[in-house]
This record gives structure tokens, sequence and C-alpha cells, in this order.
């Protein structure tokens, strides 16, 4: 059978991409993997295609210009457009990229080129008091909008909250980080589900996690 679905990555410079890209299953599902990344790619090239360097502005029409080349392909799609937690609201650009996120989910919901697109969130905006700023605020509101128009009505879009990630974890975060090695497969497993499903840890983190959500009423 001719491999017809593709896989994009978008934020190909992050520690989890760099994780995924290492899965054999990546070259036997997909026809081609194709990494967006923010700046120069600084990882390791092997097959895929690599687009660098785009403008948040245009990450729409690059998308479109990518579904436009074969239009009876299907794609899954990997959104880790997480912002550096020292974010500089300040920086026009970063902040764009920041927020893109909230652009892609109503495209990608709409698209008939899309087979499922997962988005990946932080645990940590849905801890009180815990690190507040920019970058809490704005994964926040990634995933209001999700829960309250996106989830109910569309079965392409998904939504990861993701626990602490090692290695590169420090202080109390420690106590609950799971291997990123472990997410990589996790993520590309979902891509095979039929399930509208808010993905988060099965670990005492991600228990906590169900019952903040059940108290603000969010259904999973």
């Amino acid at each position: 059978m001719r491999l017809y679905k593709k896989l994009i990555l978008l934020g190909g410079n992050s520690s989890l991409v760099e994780n995924i890209l290492k899965y054999g299953s990546i070259r036997k599902d997909y026809s081609e993997t194709i990494l967006l990344c923010h700046r120069n790619f600084k990882g390791i090239k092997n097959d895929s295609t690599i687009i660098e360097n785009i403008n948040p502005i245009n990450v729409l029409e690059i998308f479109t210009n990518i579904f436009d080349l074969n239009p009876e392909n299907k794609y899954d799609i990997l959104v880790s457009n997480t912002p550096t937690k020292n974010l500089d609201i300040k920086n026009n650009l970063m902040l764009e990229w920041s927020l893109s996120s909230l652009k892609l989910m109503n495209f990608f919901g709409s698209s008939n080129n899309v087979n499922k697109a997962i988005f990946l969130g932080s645990v940590i905006s849905f801890i009180p008091f815990y690190k507040n700023g920019a970058y809490k605020s704005i994964k926040k509101i990634e995933f209001m909008l999700y829960s309250e128009l996106i989830h109910k009505n569309n079965k392409k879009v998904i939504f990861c909250i993701l626990p602490p990630l090692s290695p590169g974890i420090r202080g109390l975060g420690k106590l609950f980080a799971e291997p990123k090695s472990y997410w990589a497969k996790k993520l590309l497993s979902e891509f095979n589900t039929k399930e509208n499903k808010i993905i988060m840890s099965s670990k005492l983190i991600g228990i906590i996690l169900k019952i903040i959500l059940a108290l603000r009423k969010i259904k999973l």
C-alpha cells in the first residue's frame, strides 16, 4: 500500500522533537517528515524536509502551501510551539510565535488535509501561584481555547498537557518528571487513536491534574 500520510513537527529544535525523530516507526508510518523551525535547525539532518527561520506571521500561509502541494495527502501535526519560560513580552516576534497556536487550532480543525493535530501544553499552567508570568498566561489561554471551543466540536485537534520532562528538570519538578523518550513514543501512538481526549500523565501528577480540571468543571 502506498504511503500517503505525512508528519509535520512544528518546533523542530525542541528536545522532544529530537527524541521523536529517533523512532524508526516514523519512516514506516509516514512518507515524509517535515520540520518547521523558528530559527536555524540545530539538530542532526536526516532525511526530513526542513523549513527554517519561519516568520510567525506567515505560519498559516506556510501550512497552506504545504497542503496545496499534495492536496490528496493527509497530515499528522505536532505543535511543539511552547515559548521559553523566560518569554520577553516586549519581543514582538517571540510573542507572535507564542500566540500562533491559537490561530493554528482553528485552521487545523477546518482543514481537510489534517488527519490529527496535537498541541502541547504544560502542567505548569495549572499550578496556582507557581511561576506566574507571560509563559503561564499564554499556556492557560491555549488550553481555554481548546476546552471551550475545539474539544467539544472537533475530533481532529487534541491537547496534551505534558508533565515535567527529564532530563533537564531541576527543583520541585524532579518529583514529577517523566522521560522525554517515553512521551515521544506516546505522542506518536496518539496519532493512531480515534479518541478525542485530553492527553495527560497516568502518574501522580496526572491524577492531581484530573482533580484540578474536575473542580473547574472541565470535561476530559
